[in-house]
């Protein structure tokens, strides 16, 4: 917690991440058996959804600083490590359902998690990257045949390591009078980035 000037509440936070990337991970394994893919598929389509929305709601309306969160993205939870880990949670599913499905769905799946790693980007949260993090290793060594997984992750590098960069470089989130790169524009390339996703893995 060298990185927090709350050093208690950092390690909650962890510790909680931490926690939900594996509730993340037993659901993704629990789909691959088949025995709860549709509890699988809502709940990344109410987590994905929420995320993106929120993301959209933040690039494309006026900025709002807040004492606590600055700029990052927060809105509407009000609370960016909460944003955070419900985009490590969806983007997990993600990559587990493009992972396990074929046809339509498996692209739909791909193409949220370059949004959802620029919203990630775009929270500031530390530990949500350290669940997204132990979720994905955690996958791979627990899948019998990591091909797929492999072809999935190639798939969305590209694009979602162009959001993360934008995001970082935007200077959307520091406190400054306007941003490098405006929410318009970060929001244009997060649906390009999107369909170079679904289009690499068609």
């Amino acid at each position: 917690a060298i990185w927090s000037s709350r050093t208690s509440q950092t390690i909650l936070e962890a510790r909680r991440a931490v926690l939900y990337a594996a509730v993340v991970l037993a659901l993704v394994l629990l789909a691959r058996r088949g025995a709860t893919r549709a509890i699988v598929l809502g709940t990344w389509g109410g987590t994905a959804g929420l995320v993106i929305y929120a993301l959209v709601r933040y690039l494309l309306g006026t900025r709002h600083y807040d004492a606590f969160e600055a700029f990052s993205l927060n809105q509407p939870l009000g609370y960016a490590n909460a944003v955070g880990i419900l985009a490590a949670i969806a983007t997990l599913l993600a990559l587990g359902i493009a992972e396990a499905e074929t046809g339509r769905l498996r692209l739909a799946a791909a193409a949220t998690v370059p949004p959802l790693l620029l919203a990630l980007t775009l929270t500031a949260s530390d530990a949500s990257w350290l669940a997204l993090g132990a979720g994905t290793a955690l996958i791979a060594v627990l899948l019998l045949d990591v091909h797929r997984l492999v072809v999935v992750l190639a798939a969305v590098a590209v694009p979602s390591a162009t959001l993360i960069v934008l995001g970082k470089v935007s200077d959307i989130t520091a406190v400054v009078p306007s941003p490098r790169i405006g929410g318009v524009a970060l929001f244009i390339a997060a649906l390009a980035g999107a369909a170079v996703a679904a289009a690499t893995l068609a």
